[in-house]
């Protein structure tokens, strides 16, 4: 806590010290919030971090806070919904999350293929120009 004077009559006001991501939130910066969250309570508080996705998702912000993020990202954070959450009753929301897994694996894949077939056409038509 820190201490505020209030000039008006000299008493002590305390208030408690908001948190980083409380003020993130404030500002609307929902992806550079939940990243810290993630990284400040992941492994020694994941209760905090479920709190704080539903208060994302109360506020409509959950997924612009999951948007544009790169692929190690969004898999960290779903293994951090499947490892957490208790959605034993939900399974068919494990099974999306598994297969959701599964086809961002296979997109990275899929994109490591592209690229070497990419530099190799590349090798091939600075061949042919030459």
């Amino acid at each position: 806590m820190f201490i505020v004077p209030n000039v008006a009559s000299n008493n002590i006001i305390n208030r408690p010290r908001q948190e980083k991501q409380e003020e993130l939130l404030r500002k609307f910066q929902y992806t550079a919030a939940l990243n810290r969250v993630m990284r400040k309570f992941a492994n020694n508080d994941p209760e905090k971090v479920v709190n704080f996705m539903q208060e994302l998702i109360r506020r409509n912000g959950l997924q612009s806070a999951l948007a544009g993020r790169n692929v190690t990202d969004l898999k960290r954070i779903i293994k951090f919904i499947i490892t957490h959450l208790d959605i034993r009753h939900v399974t068919k929301v494990r099974i999306l999350f598994k297969e959701l897994n599964q086809r961002v694996d296979d997109e990275i894949d899929n994109l490591q293929k592209m690229s070497e077939i990419s530099g190799q056409l590349q090798f091939l038509i600075n061949s042919q120009i030459k």
